[in-house]
């Protein structure tokens, strides 16, 4: 069975497509995931009862520049 060089680059960029694809997919899907986070710390804020870990309050503090 003879490759030619055209079949090799051919493979070369499809995988490299789907690389790609799967390193992106990976990211969008920890940034959502972080947001979701953030989102339910964020609401638990609101509610007095619910005391928040003061590392995770200063962490949301920074990140999203709220005032103390």
């Amino acid at each position: 069975m003879k490759f030619s060089i055209r079949d090799i680059m051919l493979v070369t960029v499809i995988v490299a497509l789907a690389l790609g694809w799967w390193i992106e997919r990976r990211a969008l899907l920890a940034g959502k995931r972080d947001a979701e986070e953030d989102a339910r710390d964020l609401s638990r804020l609101v509610d007095p009862t619910v005391d928040l870990a003061p590392w995770r309050l200063a962490e949301l503090k920074q990140k999203y520049a709220m005032p103390d």
